[in-house]
C-alpha cells in the first residue's frame, strides 16, 4: 500500500490531474476489496461490482468511472474483460498487486 501513495499517486497526479489520481487511486482500493476469493472458480482474483454500485459505494460519478478504468488500465494497474452473464455482458476487473508499476 506505500507504494500506491508514494509512487503511484505522484505519478498519475503529474498526467492527470489530482482529482482523476485520487479517485483512481479510490477505484483501484474497492476493486482490491471487491475481488473474488474463492480459488477454483473462475472468477478468482476478479471483482465484478457493476457500475451502479460503484457509484453508490465510493461516490465517483457514473461518467467518470470507465474513463478511469481505461486510465489505470493504461497505467498497468487493472486488467478487464467482458464475459456473458444471463443474456448481457458482464464486464469484470482484475487488480493487479505489483502497484509500483511504471517507475
Amino acid at each position: 500500500p506505500h507504494d500506491l501513495y508514494r509512487k503511484v499517486l505522484p505519478e498519475l497526479t503529474s498526467k492527470y490531474d489530482g482529482r482523476t489520481a485520487r479517485d483512481c487511486v479510490i477505484l483501484y482500493g474497492y476493486l482490491h476489496a471487491y475481488v473474488n476469493g474463492t480459488s477454483g472458480n473462475a472468477a478468482y482474483m476478479w471483482a465484478y461490482p457493476t457500475v451502479d454500485k460503484i457509484v453508490e459505494d465510493t461516490g465517483i460519478k457514473r461518467n467518470r468511472v470507465n474513463p478511469l478504468i481505461t486510465i489505470m488500465e493504461s497505467e498497468g494497474l487493472v486488467m478487464t474483460r467482458k464475459i456473458p452473464w444471463y443474456g448481457h455482458t458482464k464486464k469484470m476487473y482484475m487488480p493487479l498487486y505489483n502497484v509500483g508499476h511504471k517507475s
